[in-house]
């Protein structure tokens, strides 16, 4: 009865996990699929594995590679993550068999899971970490059935040696427990020195990999693969290995029975405790916020982004440089470009960062307006710049993508073949392989045709203040690129620059609009106003109830002082409110 209520516990603990994570961090799951690439793959797995803590980076990958869905992901951190609670009741079970004497320390076996469930919640933490507590337990639990003591000291002494390579300085876990584990279960000289054995060799891994493998020390005191970023090394991981250690020596020190109530009230409020912390220290939602547009504009998701936006308008020039183009892909962008915050030129071409994030939405950009060599030099910059040097499967199929269209064929060969060694791209990979040296085919397909005609057939290089002149010169190699042209125009709208942006209007013979489009309007009569009263008319193209409310907008701003509040409920979507903003700045 007891090991059933357990068990239905560990299935509401991860069943909680799972609705937090594929809740409120989906796109946390993943970035993490984004910035790894599992490879069915013999080399690849040997590489894996021959570094401290191989074994269960290989697990972590394996599972990382269905975080593509955030809810199979979810299920994943929620099994893990109970099954390490459940590990935890097992091994102070080692320690004493009389679990009805925990009385309030039993909420303490809550703590590593929770630790790791705020580990979770960073997103450059690695999921082999979890694997790697786990195995630990798992081999003290292995450790602890052995009815013969001088064969847990011949596993002791091989699991000191082997845990390590296999889980990494989290194995420490292991060897302090087996260790305590062993002297309380037999008190002799045999044990003594069997124990000081395995925490001697335990000590000395670290130096000995140093000459097997070209890792720095301080990687492998601390783990390899526990962390994206090498120079980082997070405290949560230990404190998990720490608790786990010290809630052990408190179940077998405490002797004294308590009711089940105190059981169950220290469960639930070492539980609260738990999710306070991890809701105001380690839940961002910023950083998810950035994150869910990241996967949007990945998965093409153009209406979605558009609606997230209406509901609250992006204040950061990624999310707005992602906007920007769910507007141009559903030919929105002439049209309510203004809705919504805009970030200046930064908004609609990022400059480059290096990072293996920021550059990808710029990348998104110039791969849809045909500047197809500068999408394939940021993907690439970005999938080198991931922290750990892991390859992308996002960033594979793009590069894979830019060099069909520039007719590399053996370069996309072999990211498609790598491609193919995976579990999710393995049949686009496959299907995509058929067009290659296919010159035809690529001409009618819908997108790889489209973008070879568009695209920049002399590239170059630009800084981030030639941003126009690119533009321009995209627009001019082929007049009939509609896409290049608006950004052309946005861009110069974004920068205020009314004169460049006439001077473009009249170069747009080639893509017939039905009616000038309402931003355009907009900002032709701002332009003709600066020049010309009304008495001389209207500029062509612009309506007379543009020219109407252009009217109430600059009697509003000649008012003194400027109502900015009721300026902005009035004209906040129009042109003329953000010209008159920035033109202050």
């Amino acid at each position: 009865m007891k090991s059933f209520n357990h068990n239905v516990s560990a299935l509401v603990l991860a069943v909680c996990v799972t609705l937090f994570f594929a809740l409120l961090l989906p796109h946390h799951l993943h970035l993490q699929e984004q910035q790894q690439l599992f490879l069915f793959d013999w080399q690849y797995i040997s590489e894996v594995l021959s570094v401290p803590g191989g074994l269960a980076d290989v697990m972590g990958r394996f599972c990382t590679q269905f975080f593509i869905y955030a809810w199979v992901g979810a299920a994943i951190v929620g099994l893990l993550i109970a099954a390490i609670w459940r590990l935890m009741r097992l091994v102070v079970s080692s320690f004493s068999h009389d679990v009805s004497a925990w009385g309030w320390a039993d909420g303490l076996l809550l703590l590593p899971s929770g630790l790791l469930m705020g580990y979770m919640c960073d997103e450059n933490a690695l999921f082999g970490t979890l694997w790697a507590i786990m195995l630990s337990m798992l081999a003290i639990v292995v450790l602890a059935k052995i009815s013969n003591w001088r064969i847990q000291c011949l596993i002791g002494v091989i699991g000191s040696v082997a845990m390590y390579w296999l889980v990494g300085p989290l194995a420490v876990v292991f060897v302090v427990l087996s260790s305590l584990y062993l002297v309380s279960r037999e008190k002799n000289t045999s044990v003594g020195i069997t124990v000081a054995l395995m925490v001697v060799l335990f000590v000395i891994q670290p130096m000995i990999a140093r000459r097997l493998v070209s890792i720095d020390m301080d990687r492998l005191l601390y783990g390899v693969h526990y962390y994206r970023i090498l120079v980082v090394h997070p405290s949560l991981p230990w404190l998990s290995a720490l608790s786990i250690i010290c809630a052990s020596i408190i179940c077998m020190m405490i002797k004294d029975k308590a009711k089940a109530i105190i059981r169950i009230a220290s469960n639930g409020f070492a539980g609260l405790l738990i999710c306070l912390l991890i809701w105001h220290e380690l839940y961002n939602p910023k950083v998810e916020k950035v994150l869910a547009y990241d996967f949007m504009v990945r998965c093409h998701q153009w209406d979605r982004i558009i609606d997230t936006a209406s509901r609250q308008s992006p204040n950061n020039a990624f999310c707005t440089t992602v906007l920007n183009l769910a507007l141009a892909q559903k030919g929105k962008l002439t049209e309510r470009m203004f809705d919504y915050q805009q970030s200046g030129i930064a908004g609609l071409i990022p400059a480059f960062q290096s990072d293996a994030i920021s550059p990808m939405a710029a990348a998104e950009v110039f791969y849809y307006i045909g500047m197809v060599n500068s999408a394939q030099r940021f993907v690439f910059e970005a999938q080198e710049a991931i922290p750990d040097f892991q390859k992308s499967g996002r960033c594979y199929k793009r590069l894979a993508e830019t060099n069909i269209i520039n007719g590399n064929y053996e370069v996309a060969r072999k990211y498609l073949a790598s491609l193919q060694k995976s579990w999710y791209y393995r049949q686009w990979a496959t299907e995509t392989m058929s067009l290659l040296d296919n010159e035809s085919a690529i001409a009618k397909h819908r997108e790889y045709g489209y973008l070879r005609k568009f695209k920049l057939t002399d590239d170059f290089f630009f800084s981030d203040r030639e941003i126009i002149q690119m533009l321009g010169s995209l627009f001019m190699s082929n007049r009939h690129n509609r896409l290049a042209f608006e950004y052309l125009e946005a861009a110069n709208l974004l920068t205020c620059n009314l004169e460049m942006f006439v001077q473009c209007i009249g170069l747009n013979s080639d893509i017939n609009y039905p009616v000038v489009p309402t931003i355009y309007q907009q900002a032709i009569m701002l332009w003709w106003a600066r020049e010309h009263n009304a008495s001389e008319g209207l500029p062509n193209g612009v309506r007379h109830d543009i020219a109407s409310q252009f009217n109430r907008f600059a009697a509003a701003i000649q008012s003194q002082p400027v109502n900015y509040d009721k300026l902005k409920e009035q004209f906040g979507n129009t042109y003329w409110y953000y010209y008159f903003t920035n033109i202050q700045k």
